[in-house]
């Protein structure tokens, strides 16, 4: 039987009219945030100088964490007049909405919304009432219960639909995982671990945070150097709440509406149902990658290289990249967090066209041995650019990091909120690809308009396997 999740991949991976539209809304424009919370106490962040190696604990730490997560950057002249945001938007739309619950740090405690438009964080609960809310929205929530710091984020559909429609929810799930991204990096560079909260009740989150019918729940991450214990255990496929979700889809009013239902999930399930040869790609013909130790190495001495980063899109030039610089990439950006939410399902491919000491083709990554599996060396690099809806934008091309999935075997073993999964960890590599290209002067661009069966009959790629996203890289021209 097909799952729900493999017929809204269907529906919504074809090119909706709207994406022809060149024309993008800037974020100041957005559809608005509808927070009915009245007047409560605020904090102030706008004004003094962000310090990105205070410490855990400071009330300048959440600054900082809140302004990677979706701040507004200083206008410059390279924005032409324009506020760009600290974060990377797929759509330029911005529909992630984020909430903090802060204890035991230096500023007040409480649950709070964070307001990017007048850069304040707004008091909408006391500490005790939304712990006590929030608790039940998770089967186990002794993680929850010890962190610090947790950020929520949220996404208001609306924001995408006006230009994406079916392909709204799926585009504001990558969305939410370019924030977690930004998140995870600029909180490993000082050394504090991150752990990702998946499973969980969405009515509950929708009644503590008072959302509007056309904003959903998403994930969390709790934030606390204590944490470290819990990493191992972290994963959604071990959390025995998953929730299955039913989407309902209504192009005319823009909006996509989630109902949960949870239910658990044996232990056993995730070991029977899922081939090894799911994760693992076979030695025989695998290519070993160089270590990228020291690119990691030099990032966390100084995390706010990347706090002015701009993303605004200039076309390749026509030169290759080393294959240091390509494994120290893929190394930083892909191996820490293809894993967060999606237990290893995300399967990530790359397209190589102009890397130093590798065949073009397309390949198979293997993140935890760090190995290349040749899958196909009769690609294309013509007929790839025209599975695009704009072909000029792919040309000179380095190389495409592709993210893709069984959707069959995800909702067999994770549920419809698999695909939840799935595409926050896509979200995640797709902004730390943004960033570490940054550090190589290299540049990624994330792509979503392509012609997925044409796409995926050009490169070779598996009938069972469906493209989620595409992330290309390459030397940026200087001009």
């Amino acid at each position: 039987m097909t799952s729900f999740t493999e017929k809204y991949h269907e529906l919504s991976k074809c090119s909706p009219p709207a994406l022809h539209f060149s024309k993008t809304m800037h974020w100041e424009q957005r559809y608005p945030s509808i927070k009915c919370y009245g007047d409560v106490p605020s904090l102030p962040f706008s004004g003094k100088k962000l310090d990105f190696k205070a410490p855990y604990g400071s009330f300048e730490f959440l600054r900082c964490l809140l302004h990677c997560a979706g701040g507004v950057l200083p206008k410059t002249e390279e924005t032409k007049g324009f506020a760009w945001r600290a974060c990377i938007s797929v759509a330029a739309a911005y529909p992630t909405e984020m909430f903090v619950l802060v204890r035991h740090v230096d500023a007040p405690s409480g649950l709070f919304y964070f307001d990017v438009d007048s850069e304040k964080l707004l008091k909408i609960a006391e500490l005790k009432e939304a712990e006590q809310e929030l608790s039940r929205a998770f089967a186990d929530d002794s993680v929850f219960s010890h962190s610090r710091i947790t950020l929520f984020c949220t996404s208001m559909l609306d924001r995408c639909a006006f230009r994406l429609r079916e392909a709204a929810y799926r585009i504001a799930l990558l969305d939410a995982g370019a924030v977690f991204g930004n998140v995870v990096n600029f909180s490993r560079a000082l050394g504090c671990p991150v752990v990702p909260l998946g499973g969980f009740v969405d009515s509950v989150w929708s009644s503590t945070f008072r959302l509007s019918s056309g904003e959903i729940p998403v994930a969390a991450f709790a934030i606390d150097p204590e944490l470290h214990g819990y990493i191992p255990d972290a994963v959604p496929s071990l959390d025995p709440f998953v929730a299955r979700e039913m989407l309902w889809l209504d192009v005319s009013s823009s909006l996509l509406l989630c109902q949960n239902q949870a239910e658990r999930i044996p232990e056993n399930v995730f070991r029977k149902r899922v081939p090894k040869n799911y994760f693992f790609v076979e030695d025989s013909d695998a290519i070993a990658l160089p270590s990228a130790l020291k690119m990691l190495q030099d990032f966390q001495k100084d995390p706010k290289k990347w706090s002015r980063m701009s993303y605004h899109f200039k076309s390749f030039s026509k030169k290759s990249i080393s294959l240091n610089s390509f494994s120290g990439l893929i190394s930083a950006a892909v191996r820490e967090h293809d894993a967060f939410f999606s237990a290893g399902f995300l399967k990530c491919y790359v397209l190589i066209f102009h890397v130093d000491g590798l065949e073009p083709g397309l390949y198979r990554y293997e993140s935890i041995r760090h190995l290349l599996q040749p899958l196909n060396k009769d690609v294309s690099e013509k007929l790839w650019q025209e599975a695009h809806i704009i072909p000029e934008q792919a040309e000179n091309t380095a190389f495409s990091f592709i993210y893709a999935a069984d959707l069959a075997m995800v909702t067999n073993v994770l549920g419809d909120r698999g695909y939840r999964y799935l595409l926050l960890d896509s979200g995640i590599i797709n902004a730390s690809l943004h960033l570490f290209s940054k550090l190589l002067h290299l540049k990624t661009k994330g792509e979503y308009g392509y012609y997925e069966d044409f796409l995926k009959k050009v490169i070779g790629l598996d009938a069972k396997d469906s493209i989620l996203y595409e992330s290309m890289v390459g030397v940026p021209k200087k001009n």
